[in-house]
């Protein structure tokens, strides 16, 4: 929520969805105003970048530590590379984006997230979601 955002400082755990969908255990290195400036643990500082929570469309890229990034999938234990599944990628495309098939590429086993390719307005896109959300990915594919 915004007001658990507000409290945080530099130093502090977080998930954070980067730009390419996936949620990755992160450190807030600097703060300013609703802006943090997020580093991704494990990755070089050359992927730290700059969100703002302020912004509405960016709240959905912040969660608790480890309540994705190491989240199982409940659901979909079935799924495996190269099945289709239903994406709805909203968040991405805007509030009329619609479900659509798009083909898994990649799993992550160890956070229940899978990468996704699919196709808005004939250009061909990859984005990474938790099987478990249930507005975003529909496993019956």
């Amino acid at each position: 929520s915004y007001s658990a955002l507000n409290e945080l400082g530099c130093g502090d755990k977080i998930d954070h969805r980067d730009v390419a969908g996936r949620f990755i255990k992160s450190t807030i290195i600097s703060k300013n105003g609703t802006n943090l400036k997020i580093h991704y643990d494990g990755w070089s500082s050359k992927w730290d970048s700059w969100c703002d929570y302020g912004t509405d469309n960016n709240l959905y890229r912040f969660a608790t530590v480890r309540s994705i990034s190491r989240c199982p999938r409940v659901r979909g234990k079935h799924i495996e590379e190269e099945m289709f599944v239903d994406i709805k990628p909203s968040y991405r495309h805007g509030s009329d984006c619609h479900w659509r098939k798009g083909k898994i590429r990649r799993l992550d086993d160890y956070s229940g997230q899978i990468e996704v390719m699919y196709k808005n307005k004939k250009k061909k896109y990859l984005l990474w979601v938790h099987l478990d959300n249930k507005s975003e990915v529909d496993v019956a594919g």
